[in-house]
C-alpha cells in the first residue's frame, strides 16, 4: 500500500510539473518558474526519501534485534550489513547466522566497466583532424562480497553493496567500497583465527 501511495505522489508531482511548465511558458511569469523549481525539488526529494527509508528500516530492525547480547555491528551500507558475535563465534550475513568455522573464504566481486567518450574536431574542407580528446569513465555495475561456506546445500552467500551503474569517482561508490573492505578484513581475521 505504501508503494502505491509513493507512486501516486510521484504521478501527482509530474502532473503539477507539466501544468507549472505550461504556465511558465504561456504567461512568462516568474511565479510559475519558481513553482516549477519547487515541484522538481519535491519530486527529487520524494524519490531519495523513499529509497533511504526502505534501507534504513531493515537495518534499524536488525540493530534492535542484535543490540542485546554479545553481537557487534561491524558496519552497514544500504542493505549490506555484517554482525559478529565473538563469544558464540558466529557471524550474521543476510539474516543467516553462521559459525566462524563454517566460513572458508571471502572475496570482493566487482564488475567494472569502462566507457570512453572521444571528441574530435575536423576541418570541413580538408577533412583533417586538428584536435581530439577522450575521456574514460570507470563504472562499477556490481559490488559484492562472496563468502564461501563449508556447506553443500548453501555453499556461498553474497553481501551486495552496488547493483546499478555507479561512477567509481562517486562518493557512493567510495563509501560502499570502504565498507566492503572493512567487511573483508573482518572476515579474513575470522578465517585466519580458525587455523
Amino acid at each position: 500500500m505504501k508503494k502505491l501511495g509513493y507512486w501516486f505522489v510521484n504521478v501527482l508531482l509530474v502532473i503539477i510539473f507539466i501544468f507549472t511548465c505550461a504556465g511558465t511558458f504561456a504567461e512568462k511569469s516568474v511565479g510559475f518558474g519558481i513553482a516549477t523549481i519547487i515541484v522538481v525539488a519535491l519530486f527529487v526529494l520524494n524519490i531519495k526519501k523513499h529509497n533511504k527509508v526502505v534501507d534504513s528500516k531493515e537495518i534499524k530492525a536488525l540493530d534492535i534485534k542484535y543490540s542485546n547480547g554479545n553481537w557487534r555491528k561491524i558496519g552497514s551500507y544500504d542493505n549490506a550489513y555484517l554482525y559478529v558475535n565473538e563469544t558464540e563465534k558466529k557471524v550474521l550475513i543476510n539474516n543467516n547466522e553462521y559459525n566462524f568455522k563454517d566460513i572458508v573464504s571471502a572475496d570482493i566481486v566487482e564488475n567494472n566497466k569502462d566507457q570512453t567518450y572521444t571528441a574530435t574536431r575536423q576541418n570541413a574542407v580538408f577533412k583533417r583532424t586538428y584536435s581530439s580528446g577522450s575521456i574514460t569513465y570507470n563504472y562499477c555495475t556490481n559490488l559484492q562480497i562472496k563468502v564461501v561456506l563449508n556447506s553443500i546445500s548453501s555453499p556461498q552467500e553474497y553481501i551486495t553493496f552496488i547493483t546499478k551503474k555507479t561512477n567509481k569517482n562517486n562518493k557512493k561508490y567510495k563509501n560502499a567500497y570502504e565498507v566492503a573492505q572493512k567487511f573483508i578484513s573482518t572476515l579474513q581475521v575470522i578465517i585466519k583465527n580458525q587455523d
